[in-house]
């Protein structure tokens, strides 16, 4: 897609605006699960309605796969650098923090929701908050707060109390209790997938655990006969974990309870499974193997025998190309406190 310019003040993107920026040198959208979501585009000072570009102008690009073309706000022009600019613009949806809501008392996700807008300061909002989640609950503002700041940005937030996934389209906001699908996308580690880090990842995992039961005041100490339980897979090295299991038992445990608590430790705690954080650069194919942002995509890593799920947590789209140049696999993260931080520090870079 070729980014289009509109004005500062549009609120509708249907028309070409001011115009397309054809002459666009590179154009890419960052976007991270309940995180940044922004825009970069590289531009010639020769390049058509070049003279028109400033700050808090929309450009309106397509963001993924899945969604329609989404504005993002200009907050900052580089110098030019051998005649190549560098504009970075955030989503439409970072308007929402100089929207400020006062003090109130809401139950429910929904609820909360229509609060958002309900008891903003200016009044005029456009934007809309829609969820698939019915969850129950009580949720405050005892101070004024910006609303994306409410949205995610801090602790007693939407996401600390419902958890969920934002998306974004235009002016309305969902929170979604998983805002992506498992598609049977599977990498596997060893064969199409190789990395430093990951080999780092797997030395330091813990192949079994040594549970115990220690009394303090009885001297009461109580282990299993076979000392370790192993996690499931296979390994070419041993590393086992001591696991106090004292708290989990008001008097002295049996082995077989004790081996029981052993066994449900380690399948919570993924005890054996290599912690996921990739970054893989590709070309997908659309029906086959895609990825979007908060899918869950399956590392198989066949040495050790054992998988891993993991949450794409952070996409790269080539706006120019249709296509996404990296996704980021890895744990997930649950707020966007550090976006929100940032807003102000890059408000004040750019104006």
């Amino acid at each position: 897609m070729i980014p289009v310019l509109h004005p500062a003040d549009s609120t509708s993107w249907a028309s070409f605006g001011v115009g397309a920026l054809t002459d666009a040198i590179s154009c890419n959208v960052t976007e991270e699960r309940n995180g940044i979501y922004e825009l970069e585009l590289t531009y010639p000072i020769s390049g058509q309605h070049y003279a028109d570009i400033e700050n808090r102008m929309i450009i309106l690009a397509k963001p993924n796969f899945i969604d329609p073309p989404q504005p993002f706000r200009i907050y900052k022009i580089s110098k030019p650098l051998n005649g190549i600019v560098t504009i970075d613009a955030q989503h439409i949806s970072y308007d929402l923090s100089g929207f400020v809501d006062g003090v109130f008392q809401s139950t429910g996700v929904q609820a909360t929701l229509i609060a958002l807008t309900a008891n903003c300061t200016p009044t005029s909002c456009p934007f809309t908050f829609t969820s698939d989640m019915s969850e129950a609950g009580s949720f405050s503002v005892t101070e004024p707060t910006s609303i994306r700041a409410l949205m995610g940005g801090k602790a007693g937030s939407l996401l600390t109390h419902w958890a969920g996934e934002w998306h974004y389209d235009k002016y309305i906001c969902s929170l979604n209790a998983n805002r992506g699908t498992d598609r049977g996308v599977t990498i596997r580690y060893g064969k199409n997938l190789t990395s430093l880090k990951q080999e780092e990842n797997i030395a330091s995992v813990y192949t079994g655990i040594f549970p115990f039961y220690h009394n303090v005041d009885t001297g009461v100490l109580v282990t299993l006969p076979e000392k370790v339980v192993n996690a499931p897979g296979t390994y070419s090295y041993t590393k086992i974990c001591p696991v106090n299991m004292t708290d989990k038992f008001q008097d002295a445990p049996t082995e077989s309870q004790l081996r029981d608590a052993a066994l449900a430790y380690i399948a919570n705690n993924d005890v054996g499974i290599p912690s996921v954080n990739l970054q893989l650069s590709f070309v997908q194919d659309e029906i086959r193997d895609r990825v979007d942002l908060c899918d869950t995509v399956h590392v198989y890593f066949d040495a050790l025998g054992v998988s891993a799920a993991a949450k794409c947590i952070r996409t790269v789209w080539d706006v120019l190309a249709d296509r996404y140049n990296k996704i980021e696999l890895g744990s997930m993260r649950a707020s966007i406190a550090g976006t929100i931080a940032s807003i102000q520090e890059k408000a004040d870079e750019a104006y």
